[in-house]
């Protein structure tokens, strides 16, 4: 497994307007359509959503991920439960099993 905290950095552009980034590549992992919302005046946390395809035949793991606007990057799971929608640390990071994609939140405390 590698560990890519560059990867997030470089598809996340987190700013006081929505931010569209383009697509990234790094081995056989593709981040598309990075997004990091606006955020309202005084929020102490932004949000960023992102897909991540793992075109190889091994497994991996985002980890960690880095910003240069904020102190720190956390890796969340959202899942409506009973009707109500709710988020939760991943402490083990984002797994990315082979040939599969995935879509997660970025939660940046600001």
């Amino acid at each position: 497994m590698r560990i890519l905290p560059q990867l997030l950095a470089a598809a996340m552009l987190l700013g006081p307007m929505p931010a569209f980034a383009q697509n990234y590549s790094i081995g056989a992992l593709e981040i598309s359509q990075p997004l990091a919302r606006a955020t309202p005046k005084g929020a102490r946390t932004g949000g960023g959503f992102l897909t991540i395809t793992n075109e190889g035949e091994d497994a991996d793991r985002l980890v960690s991920a880095v910003s240069p606007i904020a102190e720190r990057v956390e890796l969340h799971e959202m899942k409506v439960v009973d009707g109500i929608m709710k988020m939760r640390p991943l402490p083990v990071g984002i797994g990315i099993p082979a040939s599969e994609t995935v879509e997660h939140r970025i939660s940046v405390p600001l």
